[in-house]
């Protein structure tokens, strides 16, 4: 059998690389693109558009990162002949590779048959050249995989990325994390100075933390050198950032002094950093990276505790991630806080600060 050049989709030869063109998605506060000004086939990283935008109207806004590497990706494509051979170290009889794209026309990588025989059974390649180690009965089986491949493609290569970053690091001599040295005085985010014995070792997924004289790991971005934390706006128990982001709770709230107690509760737990604009039901594209906790007061000393996972608040029943609202009831009961029961679907917890933490 012969191998076929292109797969049509929606009746467009599958071979023709799409035109982007900017789309608006939700709220608008990310320009993603769509192929060849349609919005049926949904925008380029797999969600769904609702109208073009002039180039105007995009040249304000930044872009959707998933959208531009797919659109990168298209223009460089796995030839038939670099599947085959890649394929071959396993399936050396493999043939008919058929080349498969998405709803939006973009290439995804191929299908093939493993043997030149009836009953053959039929495997996958991605662009970056990751193939199937098991077999499907039927070809469409095979293509149902490959946008999940591709996404483990991408997780792999942020992966690798990282380990780079980290290796440059380590042999340019540079501390891993945090921008301060040995010696140096800072104003934490509870309005303490303290000076810096040492740099504490980075852990994926948690924010960097120097080790203070204390003895205490303090988090590095609620940190400032002392010398200029007067020219930065302070508030109770937090620093709010130069582009109006705070951290573990939104800047409405940073200021409240029951939220200032919850968060030194919870020092050294990953914190959420948030705006005011923070789409929790449909973040922006910069927004997916947040996690952690966030805390909102509700009045006479209550506080409910939140846990955010991809910018999204979760619940305790959620999978993976519904266990970390029981990580925030044991902390706050070790630090003497009463908390209200649980319930297995619930969103937050609810706790009251100490009497002997209330400040007004």
């Amino acid at each position: 059998m012969t191998d076929l050049p292109t797969r049509t989709h929606a009746g467009r030869p599958a071979a023709a690389i799409p035109k982007a063109h900017p789309a608006q998605v939700g709220n608008g506060r990310t320009v993603h693109q769509v192929a060849n000004h349609q919005l049926t086939g949904g925008t380029l990283c797999g969600r769904t558009a609702s109208r073009l935008l002039t180039d105007a109207e995009a040249a304000k806004k930044n872009v959707c990162t998933r959208c531009a590497k797919a659109a990168a990706r298209d223009q460089v494509r796995l030839m038939p002949d670099q599947a085959r051979t890649k394929v071959a170290v396993v399936y050396p009889q493999a043939q008919d590779f058929r080349s498969c794209h998405n709803a939006a026309g973009l290439f995804l990588g191929y299908t093939f048959q493993s043997a030149p025989t009836r009953s053959a059974r039929f495997g996958w390649i991605t662009n970056a050249g990751t193939f199937s180690k098991s077999l499907e009965f039927h070809r469409s089986g095979a293509e149902e995989l490959l946008p999940s491949a591709i996404l483990d493609d991408e997780r792999t290569e942020l992966r690798r990325a990282t380990l780079r970053d980290e290796a440059a690091a380590r042999l340019a001599g540079r501390p891993q994390v945090g921008p301060f040295k040995t010696g140096d005085l800072v104003v934490c985010a509870d309005r303490v100075t303290f000076s810096v014995q040492d740099v504490a070792p980075a852990v994926t997924g948690e924010p960097d933390r120097v080790i203070v004289d204390s003895g205490a790991q303090r988090i590095t971005g609620n940190c400032l050198p002392a010398e200029t934390a007067s020219a930065r706006q302070v508030l109770e128990g937090v620093i709010v950032q130069h582009d109006g982001a705070t951290e573990g709770s939104s800047p409405r709230h940073a200021g409240h002094p029951d939220v200032a107690a919850a968060r030194r509760a919870l020092d050294g737990l990953a914190v959420a950093r948030l705006t005011d604009r923070h789409d929790i039901a449909e973040p922006a594209e910069e927004e997916r990276e947040v996690r952690g906790y966030v805390i909102e007061p509700r009045g006479q000393g209550r506080v409910a505790l939140y846990w955010m996972e991809g910018g999204k608040l979760i619940r305790r029943d959620t999978p993976l991630h519904g266990a970390a609202i029981d990580c925030l009831e044991d902390r706050m009961r070790r630090q003497g806080w009463d908390t209200e029961p649980l319930r297995r679907s619930s969103q937050c917890l609810f706790a009251h600060v100490p009497q002997d933490q209330r400040q007004g």
